[in-house]
């Protein structure tokens, strides 16, 4: 605009000179006014026509100025840091804007080189780390045949920016125009690697081959091709190409500590474990603090069953990288093998707290809390991980598998669909989905379920083993035997296989056959109680028969002695159990400990303890009626519990049966004379039963009873204390 304003002055006053008839002096003055005007358009340009850019250049100048004299006024360093800081910034917005500018100028039909290269200058003395400033100067250089600077320019964005592509091109450009043929060579496959690797991280595999293919054909010592080859190759699942990629990095940088680190990747894949610790050795060695190698390290040793040394690197790889969410989960994960389900839920707490999309830990903290019988929690952290990954297969499985222990099996069911669905052929989710149809009686859908499971692995013992379970419960005994006989020439030592077989044989009754069985079965495994127990039954079958005296005396007499065994194992059992009982009761796992307690009272029916848990989960579950049958229950089987009497007095006196429930007091307070809480509690149901008692008579006699029971219950109290 002020030159065009200019020009047209120009032209007006050349028009004044020498066409007008105008005195000398006239023309003269008009000159000066033609002047005057041109210095007032120039500055009424600057003022109406500068570029929003250049406003804000001035302006960002202005507050540059005033920075600088408030820091200059500040004395120590301190002071003076924040206004320091605040300069960076306007001078690097400053940058942003000339470099602006000078990409509007260089793009113009015809370029404004020296104009776009003064901004250029301009950006970079105010901000000189931006590899685009470079890049563009260098452009303007090149056109200039400014090869040298050029030259300098590219190599400063390139050192800036390394995968900036269109720098190694225009550098390979410059070289070829140059004369350095294989400098421009390496500098096209060093833009073929960058394009190769951005291809990587779309996840197009095959199409980064090829580029580091080209890239490898111009500068066949290029290591990073090789390398970035291997990696691609590594995620086709093409290992031993992988690994033939990452010798040759090797071979040319042997202290390329990621391609030792890469190449252990790809060995642990095809099960090469010792070598793959080699690898990750090696890497360690190049670079002490390469905490993804002490991971990985520690992953391969978990594999190999190492778990307390697999710690020990998950240790190391945390120490150096504190907020290594995948190192957190993988220590959870020995710490899981061991048992040490607690300590691992720590681990898997912390990689979700770093990382809170972390899929794997939720569905191994699942896992975890499955270990320890809080089914529920780990349903929710299975939900996450579905919620999180809605095609996770694996936690689908896990949480039927959650569902299954609650006794949920039609839930359980829905879950074990939608893994199958995910992933067709896990054998493990049709095995299971099998035992949930079996719990629910639906036994033909079963063997549909487990006849699949042995098409996807024949040598699956177990799915014959329970398939043979279900033909016989559909009373199928001779196929059943065919399916035990299958079960034991895979694996000779099951001995569910010869008790099961000899149960089908039972049925049959060829009760000698089934003594067979069950005799391997007990020796395989001599605590099993239902071998001793049907072992009985068979000996008691054939006593029957027996004619001879002393045959059929020898009969009953084992018949007893394994009745004997199997009594003391059921209770030993019972005991175990009871204890996992407990724990589940405190963690409020009602309905798990019910289902484990109904197992315990199987096997030991006279157990008041039993009884007693299993009323406390009837009662935390809503069912009075049932939990008052089964304190009921403990009470008859052991007079003395008082612990049953204490629950039954409480769920009585809840109900509001304070009659009865002043009985039951009383009978604890008959074993356990010297607790206040049966006095109180019997003082209770006293008063209670007072204001319902319309006899005058009666009722002083029970708020006499309170009283006597109150002032009991406060001795005790200040005996105790004292």
């Amino acid at each position: 605009m002020k030159a065009i304003i200019t020009i047209i002055l120009l032209l007006i006053g050349c028009y004044v000179v020498f066409f007008s008839n105008l005195p000398d002096n006239s023309k003269i003055v008009v000159i000066v006014l033609g002047v005057i005007s041109g210095v007032t358009a120039n500055y009424i340009s600057k003022i109406f026509f500068t570029d929003d850019n250049t406003k804000q250049i001035k302006q960002n100048d202005k507050k540059i100025k005033e920075l600088k004299e408030e820091c200059n006024k500040k004395t120590s360093q301190e002071e003076k840091e924040p206004y320091i800081q605040s300069i960076r910034e306007y001078q690097e917005k400053n940058s942003k804007l000339y470099f602006d500018k000078g990409i509007e100028k260089f793009r113009k039909e015809p370029p404004s080189l020296k104009a776009a290269l003064k901004d250029f200058n301009m950006a970079i003395e105010l901000n000189p780390n931006v590899a685009e400033a470079y890049f563009y100067r260098g452009l303007v250089y090149a056109i200039k045949n400014l090869n040298e600077d050029a030259l300098k320019d590219f190599n400063k964005a390139i050192k800036l920016n390394p995968k900036y592509i269109e720098a190694y091109r225009k550098r390979r450009e410059l070289n070829e125009s140059m004369g350095n043929h294989e400098e421009a060579k390496k500098d096209s496959a060093k833009a073929l690697v960058y394009e190769g690797k951005s291809k990587y991280e779309s996840g197009n595999y095959g199409e980064a081959i090829k580029d580091f293919d080209e890239a490898i054909k111009l500068f066949p010592d290029y290591v990073e091709a090789y390398f970035n080859r291997g990696n691609a190759k590594n995620k086709l699942g093409h290992y031993d190409d992988a690994i033939r990629d990452y010798d040759k990095a090797i071979q040319l940088d042997p202290d390329n500590a990621g391609a030792y680190f890469k190449r252990g990747n790809a060995k642990h894949e095809l099960g090469h474990n010792d070598d793959a610790i080699k690898d990750y050795d090696m890497a360690i060695q190049l670079e002490p603090d390469y905490a993804e190698a002490y991971c990985n390290r520690g992953y391969v040793k978990k594999e190999l069953g190492n778990y307390d040394e697999a710690i020990k690197e998950y240790d190391k790889a945390i120490q150096l990288e504190p907020d290594f969410a995948e190192a957190y989960c993988n220590r959870g994960n020995a710490k899981h093998k061991l048992d040490s389900n607690h300590e691992a839920i720590k681990d898997y707490d912390k990689a979700i707290r770093l990382k809170p999309d972390f899929t794997l830990a939720y569905n191994n903290r699942g896992l975890a809390k499955d270990e320890l019988g809080h089914y529920n929690e780990a349903i929710k952290d299975y939900d996450q991980a579905i919620s999180l990954k809605p095609d996770y297969a694996e936690a689908y499985y896990n949480r039927g598998n959650a569902k299954y222990a609650l006794g949920h099996y039609d839930e359980a069911i829905k879950d074990y669909d939608m893994a199958i669905q995910l992933k067709p052929d896990d054998v493990d989710t049709y095995f299971n989905r099998g035992l949930a149809k079996n719990e629910l009686g639906h036994y033909n859908e079963a063997i549909k379920d487990y006849d699949q499971a042995i098409r996807l692995k024949p040598d699956s013992a177990k799915a014959y083993v329970n398939r043979g379970g279900a033909k016989c419960m559909l009373g199928s005994y001779q196929e059943a035997i065919k399916d035990y006989d299958q079960a034991i020439s895979l694996k000779p030592d099951t001995a569910l296989a010869y008790h099961n077989r000899g149960n089908a044989k039972y049925n049959l009754g060829h009760y000698n056959e089934a003594i067979r069985d069950l005799d391997y079965a007990i020796q395989l495994k001599p605590d099993l109680t239902k071998a001793y127990t049907l072992h009985a039954k068979c000996c008691k079958k054939l006593a029957e028969e027996e004619t001879d005296p002393i045959g059929k005396a020898a009969l009953i007499a084992m018949a007893e002695k394994d009745e004997r065994i199997a009594k003391e194992l059921n209770q030993n059992q019972g005991h175990d159990l009871l204890m996992n009982c407990s724990e589940l009761i405190n963690q409020k796992e009602f309905k798990y400990a019910s289902i484990l307690l109904k197992q315990i009272i199987d096997l030991i029916p006279d157990c008041a303890e039993a009884y007693l848990y299993r009323g406390i989960c009837k009662e935390n579950m809503n069912n009075r009626w049932g939990a008052l049958h089964d304190y009921k229950q403990a009470i008859r089987i052991d007079s003395t519990f008082k612990e049953a009497y204490l629950h039954c007095a409480n769920l009585l006196m809840e109900m509001e049966d304070y009659k009865e429930a002043s009985k039951y007091f009383t009978n604890f307070i008959e074993l356990d004379p010297y607790t206040a809480v049966g006095y109180i509690k019997r003082a209770q149901c006293y008063r209670l039963m007072a204001e319902n008692e319309s006899n005058p008579t009666r009722k002083k006699e029970l708020i006499d009873l309170a009283i006597k029971d109150e002032q009991k219950a406060e001795s005790l109290q200040q005996q105790k204390q004292e």
